[in-house]
């Protein structure tokens, strides 16, 4: 794409918004910031569409907003009548200029006569999810972010069923979206015209409603928070949440609860969240002044949850993800066994780059866990597939960035899901005498000491993928002495190649997930490692994995493992002179 043809068009365009000829007008002191707006342009993939906002095809705005909406109208025009009718939910959070770009999207699938239901308010990703499914609607739009970062937008599509478009759906959406050549000519209705005809609905509070009464279905015990007075600060960072976390924590018993508002305020700019580390300090004054035995710290999209504890120096530390997700986990099922209400085929469903605790503590129950690629929408993928099946049933879901779902009610990452449990658990431990710090270490006593963590490497200025062929052929041919860490290697998983190669058997399987740039490392003391591949990004993500019988012996073995990967790493770049 030559940028100066692109630049020149969205110039000369009359009808161009006046805040965005405005950014234009500023860029033009700067070539580098109108070639980074122009030289390229966003698509619409697997995962939605995603990127800072500003002028031009490489940007999120209105006119690429447009254009994935119109993409969402075609693709339904050519389903069935009664499809059609079933109509869009739309819904966006706090995020910098979300509501705007939801009110764009019913405009342009409005056009085409698809009845639009819209949220008169900022709500949350598990809601719009739910919703989709509680209004028997066609598919789903929500206007997001998932990094906490003011210039950056998220465009994410749901079926019918809830949850993010399935891959062969999701194509088929790529295919009409990347046919409409100029974003800038796509047509939109407006709003009194659709109100008048009745094509957009706003939605009150209703869907909350029911949504807020599925919530309460999923406590485990009811009596345990009943007799507690388990202390909690919480905040709905940046507020998509504020409306229904006291709601969901009051109605089903919990009392002493105290929202710390400085982060809960509607903030575009995200000023009140500058790193999860900052937040917990702030917090933990407000939490040692009411004596809070945990914070809840509930993401801008109310899909993640942090949580923070006091420790054994009595200083409130963040949870890990894989830590908060065993808690849960381990509660659910052991609760189920003693009430005997524990399916036989109760399946656990995570993601390949997250702890193997969980799948310990599954197998000791005779519970199944299935590992899914890396991301929450696989996971809801696997999700729906559960709920039509008969031989397996949904227990809980997570993975490794603090995403996670206790009931199925809705098909993707649920904060507030996960906070209401996470209270019980605590509530739970509390009525004896154990904190949630005590309850992980008795998990440690029992199943091993498992730790993880993840780590980055560039592999300098030569080709990812080039580099990576390499890497991939390095495991792929290791023998039964090949070791990494002083430990033999046992498996290899070539996501690629959709192949897993028994090192020490001798022997391969074919991967029945689809293809990807990944790939994991196992050895033979369970300890892993897992190289994600970015289609964004030089630096490659590395998910680390250990199994120790103490802390200290757990930290070195995964010291030693970090160091050992990013040694093997090293001796594939290419030196440049």
């Amino acid at each position: 794409m030559e940028w100066q043809v692109e630049y020149e068009k969205w110039k000369q365009f009359e009808g161009l918004d006046q805040e965005l000829r405005r950014q234009l007008d500023e860029m033009e002191r700067v070539c580098r910031q109108l070639v980074n707006c122009f030289s390229d342009e966003l698509k619409f993939g697997l995962d939605g569409m995603h990127g800072k906002l500003g002028p031009g095809p490489n940007r999120i705005n209105k006119y690429n907003v447009r254009k994935v909406a119109e993409g969402l109208a075609q693709y339904m025009k050519e389903k069935s009548i009664y499809d059609r009718v079933r109509g869009v939910v739309i819904a966006y959070d706090s995020q910098n200029q979300s509501a705007e770009f939801a009110l764009e999207a019913a405009k342009t699938i409005g056009l085409h006569g698809i009845p639009i239901y819209f949220f008169d308010q900022s709500s949350p990703i598990p809601v719009l999810s739910f919703a989709t499914r509680y209004l028997n609607a066609y598919a789903g739009i929500v206007f997001t972010t998932n990094n906490d970062l003011a210039d950056y937008l998220e465009v994410k599509v749901y079926g019918a069923d809830g949850a993010q478009l399935r891959t062969k759906e999701a194509t088929k959406l790529m295919e009409q979206v990347d046919k409409i050549q100029n974003a800038l000519d796509v047509e939109v209705a407006n709003v009194p015209e659709l109100t008048l005809i009745n094509l957009i609905t706003s939605l009150g509070d209703e869907v909350d409603q029911a949504y807020l009464a599925e919530l309460q279905k999923i406590v485990v015990n009811p009596a345990v928070i009943s007799e507690n007075d388990l202390c909690i600060v919480y905040t709905s960072s940046n507020g998509s949440t504020k409306k229904l976390i006291k709601p969901a924590l009051s109605s089903i018993g919990f009392i002493n609860i105290h929202e710390y508002e400085e982060a809960s305020v509607s903030d575009a700019s995200f000023s009140s969240i500058s790193s999860n580390s900052a937040l917990v300090k702030y917090m933990a004054g407000y939490g040692n002044e009411v004596r809070a035995d945990m914070l809840l710290m509930i993401a801008p999209e109310g899909g993640r949850l942090r949580v923070a504890i006091k420790d054994g120096s009595s200083e409130y530390q963040l949870l890990s993800s894989n830590q908060l997700a065993v808690l849960i986990l381990h509660y659910i099922i052991s609760q189920m066994q003693t009430k005997g209400e524990l399916p036989r085929h109760g399946t656990i469903v995570k993601t390949l780059v997250t702890s193997e605790l969980g799948r310990e503590i599954a197998l000791t129950f005779g519970l199944k866990t299935i590992d899914t690629l890396n991301g929450f929408k696989y996971i809801g993928e696997k999700v729906n597939e559960l709920a039509h099946a008969t031989e397996h049933r949904f227990l809980f879901g997570y993975d490794a960035c603090n995403g996670y779902l206790i009931s199925d009610f809705v098909r993707d990452q649920d904060g507030m899901q996960a906070a209401i449990l996470i209270a019980e658990v605590a509530a739970f431990y509390k009525s004896k005498d154990m904190t949630l710090y005590d309850a992980q270490l008795e998990l440690f006593d029992t199943y091993g000491y498992f730790l993880e963590d993840v780590a980055t490497f560039v592999p300098g200025e030569q080709d990812q993928k080039t580099y990576m062929d390499e890497v991939y052929r390095y495991f792929r041919v290791a023998n039964e002495q090949a070791k990494l860490a002083n430990q033999l290697i046992s498996e290899v998983e070539d996501y690629r190649a959709r192949e897993r190669i028994f090192v020490q058997k001798r022997k391969s399987e074919s991967i029945q997930l689809p293809m990807a740039n990944i790939l994991k490392v196992k050895l033979l003391n369970e300890s892993w490692f897992c190289i994600v591949e970015s289609d964004e990004e030089a630096a490659l993500c590395i998910y680390l994995g250990v199994k120790a019988t103490g802390r200290f012996e757990g930290e070195r073995m995964l010291s030693e493992l970090r160091d050992n990967v990013i040694d093997c790493l090293k001796q594939f770049q290419k030196v440049t002179v």
